[in-house]
Order: C-alpha cells, then sequence, then structure tokens
C-alpha cells in the first residue's frame, strides 16, 4: 500500500483551532440551560471531534451515533443504515453534527433528516475534510477544514483499504 501525506499533525491542528474559532464565535451567546448538543458521527469522527471539543469555550454536551453508507466497500452505497442513535434527546435542543469527510453527501442528508424528524430546532455541521467533486446531493456543511481530491484517504479516524490507519496522526492520501 502506498500513500502520501496530505495534511501534517500541524496543519490538522491549525485547522482544527481555526474551524473552533468560528463554531466558537456562532455559539457565543449560548447559555448554560441551552447546552449545544454536539453529535460525533462514530467512527471515523472520533479524533476530530476530541481535538475539537477541547476547544470549544461554550456549554455544550456530547454524544454519538453512528451510520454507514460504505459496508464493506471502498466507495458508498446509495442507502444510508443508522447503526447507533444518539443517546441524548435532540428535541428542541441546538445540534451540531461533527463528522470526519463529506463526499457523495447522502450520509449529511440522513443526518439532517433524522434531527429534524426528531424535533431538533437547529442543525448544523463541521466537517475536516470535504470531497467536493464526489458530491450527488445539494449540501453544504457549514464549518468545514479542508477540500481534498477524489482519492482513498487514511489516518486521522480514517481507515484505509485493507489496513488500520485509523490510529495516524497524519492523513495520506492510499494508493
Amino acid at each position: 500500500m502506498n500513500t502520501s501525506i496530505l495534511f501534517t499533525p500541524d496543519q490538522i491542528r491549525d485547522q482544527v483551532d481555526l474551524l473552533a474559532g468560528e463554531i466558537n464565535q456562532h455559539y457565543a451567546e449560548t447559555k448554560e440551560d441551552d447546552k449545544i448538543l454536539i453529535v460525533g458521527i462514530m467512527m471515523g469522527a472520533i479524533p476530530f471531534m476530541s481535538d475539537l471539543t477541547r476547544k470549544l469555550v461554550f456549554p455544550l454536551q456530547t454524544d454519538w451515533m453512528r451510520v454507514s453508507s460504505y459496508g464493506n466497500a471502498r466507495t458508498p452505497s446509495e442507502r444510508v443504515s443508522l447503526r447507533k442513535e444518539p443517546d441524548h434527546d435532540p428535541v428542541n435542543r441546538r445540534v451540531l453534527i461533527v463528522d470526519d469527510i463529506i463526499d457523495t453527501g447522502g450520509s449529511m442528508v440522513f443526518l439532517y433528516d433524522y434531527f429534524r424528524k426528531k424535533g431538533a430546532r437547529e442543525i448544523r455541521s463541521a466537517v475536516f475534510l470535504d470531497k467536493k467533486e464526489r458530491r450527488k446531493y445539494n449540501i453544504a456543511c457549514d464549518h468545514k477544514g479542508f477540500d481534498v481530491p477524489n482519492h482513498f484517504l487514511g489516518g486521522y479516524g480514517m481507515d484505509g483499504p485493507g489496513a488500520s490507519m485509523e490510529h495516524l496522526p497524519y492523513i495520506a492520501i492510499v494508493e
């Protein structure tokens, strides 16, 4: 498996700092009794959400959910399945969805629809990587880190094809 580093740990840290600044600005007026529900999408978002939430300065509550559009494939299918719901009720809450990457947009459309149906009063998203050239759905991210090329990526929470790469502190293009 050949890889080439796309983003170093320093570049990742700097981009997370920028995103945290944007998000802190948006939620600056949040009161303690209106905690923002931050929902990470497992498993890929774990490092990003961990780094991000440590830099947020407003009242928040974290949770996780799991959706899948890949199954065992290297490319997403049209069908998104819910594998784990959040533990906290999003009714009348402000929700920030945190994910590692958006490509076709199918999972993000599913997530926005899920939280709308559950009664969230505001839904926003923070996505670390945006693979725009694969977008099939007209959906944008409110806060995004890097635009990335249409290659398979690994590291910083994302696994590689046939190899464990989630633990790597950088993001690489995998050939």
